[in-house]
């Protein structure tokens, strides 16, 4: 079980990863914020991170924009709440969140070890069975058939490295192939390719 946090901490913790200057900064070279105005941005994205922990499963726009409120204690006429909701700010969130992943998921206080990689990679497959008459793609089992989708996926950049249909008799330590490519990325595999 969690402990329950303080709200103390909780601000205290969320001040530290998005600080106003982090904030600002980055809604200025998004064009998220021309001028300030009735919605301070700092204060919305600190309630858009916090409606989530707050309303759980019922998240909606309206409470969100109740959690703004009672977070700045006034008052915001919905339209000028609504209207904040740009692609501007989908862009400052989204920069907000590879900001949090440098700072939290890559801590400055990682071993040296680690610091080397710029990507991470996953590589799996799996076997799906065909109709057995598709006799290109022999199965492991006799009067079967089955296809096996064999996957490289760079999670950093959130692509596909590499993708490969074969038979179901393929092994799939056999489809990966090692080279300069995996230079400064970290690799998870399972034990079918050791």
């Amino acid at each position: 079980m969690l402990p329950e946090l303080s709200p103390t901490l909780i601000r205290r913790r969320l001040t530290s990863l998005f600080p106003v200057d982090v904030i600002e900064g980055i809604a200025r070279e998004r064009d998220a914020v021309q001028r300030q105005r009735t919605i301070d941005i700092t204060m919305l994205v600190w309630s858009l991170i916090m409606g989530f922990a707050v309303d759980g499963e019922t998240r909606s726009i309206a409470s969100f924009q109740r959690v703004y409120q009672t977070a700045t204690n006034q008052t915001v006429v919905r339209s000028s709440f609504y209207d904040r909701f740009t692609p501007e700010l989908r862009d400052l969130l989204s920069d907000l969140f590879t900001h949090a992943l440098e700072e939290v998921a890559v801590p400055h206080t990682i071993a040296p070890q680690l610091t080397q990689f710029c990507d991470t990679m996953i590589a799996d497959a799996t076997v799906f069975r065909l109709h057995r008459l598709l006799t290109a793609f022999p199965a492991t089992h006799e009067d079967q058939s089955g296809a096996q989708l064999y996957l490289v996926y760079n999670v950093t950049k959130q692509t596909l490295a590499q993708f490969k249909l074969t038979d179901e008799r393929t092994h799939e330590s056999s489809q990966f192939r090692t080279g300069n490519w995996l230079r400064g990325r970290l690799f998870l595999f399972d034990l079918g390719f050791y």
